[in-house]
């Protein structure tokens, strides 16, 4: 699997203003504060202040944040993050602008539950459970401020224990799984076919990445009506390049507008085969 990273970008200017259509969608207890293309700020009865962004062609909601200033920079409270087709990303606790409290992550395919665990100023701490796409629990883990450090526990799809053992410093120190397996795996980047006579594999890997920007440069149309909102930033997308060299399965992994996405997507699915 090939992942690529492609950033459209605009001479900065203020994002437009005028977009009566995202303000429907904040609850009626709920006061105006600004709203953009892409975002609304609002604040509730309680004096907390609300940043929603949004995919602005579906109105598909990305995130809701809570904060405690009128400047957005101090978030509390509870908050949800989505991906532009509106499969769940994240969910947890803010406390002093710092992921705190329990925290769920969950898979990008089908948003099934990926990942939960406690979450102290920023980081992993704790015991943290890890599941598959089917919800089916997969392994347990321990966590210091981010790196693996302590017992873990591994399981196979019927729950059955497989491996158990200690990490420390987010090197396993000690497990019950014995690999006597001599099983050699060869693997290689995808490159591009212009690129195939280059037998040294790093200048090869030069050629192919200059192929792909030089592809994407020529080919990649700033969308009008993200222009015309002042729309700049980054798109994140993915995809697989079979045995054959043939490209599928592209995926839009965060976006700010549809546009950027369809855009990225005809880009991608018009690359030469590796």
């Amino acid at each position: 699997m090939l992942f690529v990273l492609i950033t459209i970008s605009l001479p900065a200017y203020a994002q437009s203003k005028k977009h009566k259509k995202l303000r429907n969608l904040i609850p009626a207890s709920e006061s105006l504060i600004e709203e953009a293309y892409t975002y609304v700020k609002s604040k509730d009865t309680l004096g907390v202040y609300i940043l929603r962004t949004y995919i602005p062609e579906t109105q598909q909601i990305t995130s809701i944040t809570r904060y405690v200033d009128e400047d957005y920079m101090f978030a509390k409270g509870y908050s949800e993050e989505w991906y532009h087709d509106g499969i769940k990303k994240l969910e947890g606790n803010y406390i002093n602008n710092r992921a705190d409290g329990i925290w769920k992550y969950y898979h990008r395919s089908n948003g099934a539950i990926y990942s939960k665990g406690q979450m102290v100023d920023g980081f992993k701490y704790g015991r943290w459970k890890f599941y598959d796409k089917n919800g089916n629990i997969n392994k347990v883990m321990n966590f210091i401020q981010d790196v693996k450090d302590g017992p873990f526990v591994e399981y196979d799809s019927l729950k059955v224990v497989i491996n158990s053992g200690e990490y420390k410093s987010d090197t396993i120190f000690t497990q019950t799984k014995v690999d006597t397996s001599e099983v050699i795996i060869s693997e290689s980047l995808p490159f591009m076919k212009k690129c195939e006579h280059i037998e040294d594999s790093e200048e090869r890997m030069k050629c192919s990445d200059q192929e792909l920007l030089e592809h994407i440069y020529r080919n990649l149309k700033y969308p009008s009506e993200a222009k015309k909102h002042g729309l700049q930033g980054k798109t994140y997308a993915q995809f697989i390049v079979s045995d054959e060299g043939k490209i599928s399965d592209i995926r839009i992994i965060k976006t700010q507008c549809q546009g950027f996405a369809d855009e990225v997507t005809k880009v991608i699915d018009s690359l030469p085969d590796f």
